[in-house]
């Protein structure tokens, strides 16, 4: 519906990648919130993915708030999760 509306990108769930990826054409974004690493407890996530996963399931942005913002280092956090991803690259 949002493509065919004109929209170029849509928010949705990171379990939603790839259902999404297999219905959109090549250059549609997906921005995922809900990204945590595993180490992370859930939260009030119940629907999350892990950084590399997200990225290798096909989204386009991802959105990390929390686990970056309340994190006693901030700095580490990033690191692991740039490790992450660089470990689930596809």
């Amino acid at each position: 519906l949002a493509q065919n509306s004109g929209l170029t990108g849509v928010v949705a769930s990171p379990l939603e990648i790839k259902v999404l990826k297999g219905k959109l054409n090549k250059d549609f974004k997906i921005l995922t919130p809900g990204i945590r690493l595993k180490t992370h407890k859930e939260g009030d996530q119940k629907r999350f993915l892990s950084p590399g996963e997200a990225f290798k399931n096909g989204a386009s942005y991802i959105v990390i708030g929390r686990p970056v913002t309340q994190a006693e280092n901030p700095r580490e956090e990033l690191l692991k999760i740039i490790e992450d991803i660089a470990l689930n690259k596809a």
